[in-house]
């Protein structure tokens, strides 16, 4: 079976800020070395370090940020720009709608526990739903996959769509 795709929602608001707040105290913290490096006119190494250590996260941050979802009967694949994370979709149970989700979780510990600057990666935990591993992009968005051994959040652009397409399986056994 081909596996359909599905757009990553557009990363939400508070996601937008945090990164683009940031984004202004990394480029003042950069800006310094950057005109040293230039005004000096020898090459200074350390001023490359200090640009490099500032602006690497950035990269790797943009390289991992999610970006669409596939899915067939037997996997979800998260893909990113340079590669994609396959979790089998062997023990799913249920799937549902749940856009409140992160709301009790939303603290600045969640902002900076994420693992890029667009989205929401990582082991989180819900008093109601308990611990579960997100992939989310905008916390409105979001969508349950509820698995026998685990949960996974996502946060595909079209939800009702996603999940009618995930629910065909669960229902078809």
């Amino acid at each position: 079976m081909i596996a359909k795709e599905f757009e990553a929602a557009k990363a939400s608001r508070s996601l937008l800020f945090s990164f683009s707040i940031l984004l202004v105290i990394l480029a003042v913290g950069a800006l310094p070395q950057i005109l040293e490096f230039f005004r000096e006119g020898e090459f200074r190494w350390v001023n490359l370090v200090g640009v490099s250590a500032i602006m690497v996260p950035f990269l790797i941050s943009a390289l991992s940020n999610v970006r669409k979802y596939s899915v067939d009967r037997q996997y979800l694949y998260i893909h990113k720009i340079i590669w994609r994370k396959k979790i089998s979709m062997k023990n799913l149970i249920d799937v549902e709608k749940r856009t409140n989700l992160m709301e009790s979780d939303f603290s600045w510990k969640r902002l900076f526990k994420k693992k890029d600057f667009l989205s929401y990666k990582g082991q989180y935990k819900d008093k109601k739903v308990g611990s579960y591993e997100a992939y989310v992009t905008d916390p409105d968005h979001l969508v349950l996959l509820i698995f026998r051994d685990k949960k996974i959040a996502v946060s595909p652009q079209y939800t009702d769509r996603f999940i009618g397409f995930v629910r065909s399986f669960v229902e078809s056994g």
